[in-house]
């Protein structure tokens, strides 16, 4: 099992995580839509693989791509108190296929890892 979750990231892994993204979600604080780099993927996907790789590799800091903002969004028309926001949190696309690449490999694991009682 140690060995598995060790193993090299394939390519096929991450582009496994970047298809069950949804293009629609919010922007990063980089501006950049999922839709974007679905839509543009000829032109960067060669260059968000070649990050996503060095990244889980271990050969580059996530670091960098780690910067989130959180925004206050109102849920109603003239919010006075907190209570009347919701958070969401704006990361970069790069960082939410980094991150569901990891997610999707353990999720094959931790059903051995943790038992139902």
């Amino acid at each position: 099992m140690n060995r598995w979750l060790n193993k090299e990231f394939t390519e096929d892994e991450i582009m496994g995580a970047f298809k069950l993204m949804d293009p629609r979600k919010t922007p990063g604080i980089d501006g950049l839509l999922g839709s974007f780099f679905k839509e543009h993927w000829p032109t960067v996907g060669a260059d968000v693989l070649s990050l996503c790789h060095y990244i889980l590799n271990g050969n580059k800091s996530a670091e960098y791509i780690n910067e989130i903002m959180i925004v206050l969004i109102p849920n109603i028309t003239n919010p006075c108190e907190i209570a009347n926001f919701r958070l969401i949190s704006l990361c970069r696309v790069i960082y939410k296929i980094v991150s569901k690449t990891l997610a999707n490999r353990l999720k094959n694991v931790l059903p051995l890892c943790i038992s139902q009682n």
